[in-house]
């Protein structure tokens, strides 16, 4: 009974893509695969805990910030986002986790971190 309160936006130029971050509160990350996955960063940026499958780049690329349910449980998806707005305690948490993990990165860090791993494979 959410309907009302989910928009899938697709893209949007910088500035709105920011003002939906910021009226938001959590961002829910439903993709099947990611190379880095840019956009959960820019949430994290805003604040925002981030809601997203378990894919092995997230656990990885996403140490903080970020709740992992299993791959295409979308049960499971579900109940962790009506947890993350429903437990104050818990929504504050991962929202500065993610803040805090945002904060420190560095679009070179991370462009050298890509690079190497396409080196490796």
């Amino acid at each position: 009974k959410m309907q009302n309160n989910i928009y899938m936006v697709g893209n949007k130029p910088f500035t709105q893509k920011f003002e939906l971050f910021k009226s938001s509160k959590v961002f829910l990350f439903q993709s099947h695969y990611e190379s880095y996955g840019i956009v959960a960063l820019e949430a994290m940026a805003c604040k925002l805990p981030v809601v997203a499958y378990d894919l092995a780049e997230h656990r990885v690329n996403f140490p903080k910030g970020m709740i992992r349910v299993p791959f295409g449980d979308n049960k499971a998806f579900a109940e962790k986002t009506i947890e993350l707005l429903e437990n104050t305690e818990m929504h504050d948490k991962y929202s500065k986790e993610a803040y805090e993990f945002a904060s420190n990165a560095d679009w070179e860090i991370v462009a050298d971190e890509l690079l190497e791993k396409i080196k490796v494979s």
